[in-house]
């Protein structure tokens, strides 16, 4: 079908004015024989746009020497390509899908980058969570029984009565408990960061930010589990325990880096990057048709 200019509207500006994508019927099996030490790889492509993107993808791939076969589908889209390593490479193949506006990943780094993502998310979720809990129990416990003009002597009395039985520690436990879970799990992209930086001799916000969390917190936990043996009086509160430190200044960070749009997954939680695609060396029937099912798969 066209439009009103006389241009089919079933095909992407990329696709019309070319052959490449236009098929009669289903394409014809390769009589060709794929060696078994063939390559295999599979790319996620973004920008397939018409039904005719595959077609004229496949032919692209499929003139490049040493490609022995390349099957898209615009449902999944992916590319599955078998090729001879001797004489391409995945970086290529790569490139030529890039050249032709296409927006390219390898499975396997498309998975980490989404993996990475998800774990993002969850520490986030996990880190506001935990420290709206520490968050609490300062507001409601530490701070009026430290500073008495919040609430009154009598009130920060009973505050710290109430932290010197046996409930004292327990409360302080849970918090050095949530407070882990800010910094250790929330803030670990900070800390590898600041450690990476630290190991390189660089300056920066995450090194400084590390610096002051983990001795702080350390410090607190070691306050924390001498309070049962008698060396610290968690009731006195005579020992600062500042929990609330360490938990402000990694939701600032979070905050920081999602306000500036920092919140992509750094290298160290996508893990190890590949070069090019991620390739697979797996016999193949030397008899066996080359395209089989849509995403490239054998």
């Amino acid at each position: 079908m066209t439009d009103e200019n006389g241009r089919d509207r079933d095909r992407c500006d990329r696709c019309r004015g070319t052959t490449e994508g236009r098929r009669d019927g289903p394409a014809a099996p390769s009589t060709s024989r794929v060696s078994p030490e063939a390559e295999r790889t599979t790319f996620e492509v973004d920008g397939m746009e018409c039904l005719g993107c595959p077609g004229r993808i496949e032919e692209a791939l499929e003139s490049i020497e040493g490609v022995h076969d390349a099957t898209a589908s615009h449902g999944t889209a992916t590319v599955g390509i078998r090729y001879d390593d001797s004489r391409v490479s995945a970086q290529a193949l790569e490139s030529r899908l890039a050249a032709a506006g296409h927006a390219v990943e390898s499975r396997d780094r498309a998975f980490r980058n989404r993996q990475a993502r998800h774990w993002a998310d969850a520490r986030v979720a996990a880190g506001v969570m935990a420290g709206l809990m520490v968050a609490v129990s300062y507001a409601t416990v530490i701070y009026p029984a430290r500073h008495e003009w919040l609430l009154g002597p009598a009130i920060a009395d009973h505050l710290r009565a109430g932290l010197g039985m046996t409930g004292g520690f327990s409360f302080h436990l849970n918090v050095a408990v949530l407070s882990g879970i800010v910094l250790f799990f929330a803030g670990r992209p900070m800390l590898d960061r600041g450690l990476e930086d630290l190991r390189s001799g660089r300056a920066s916000p995450e090194l400084a930010a590390a610096g002051l969390t983990v001795p702080t917190y350390l410090h607190g936990a070691a306050v924390v589990l001498a309070g049962p043996i008698g060396v610290v009086d968690l009731a006195a509160l005579s020992i600062p325990v500042r929990f609330d430190v360490v938990v402000a200044t990694v939701l600032v960070w979070l905050g920081l880096r999602h306000a500036l749009g920092l919140s992509a997954p750094s290298a160290s939680e996508v893990g190890p990057a590949s070069e090019g695609a991620r390739e697979t060396r797996t016999p193949e029937r030397t008899d066996a048709p080359a395209r089989t099912d849509p995403t490239g798969e054998p």
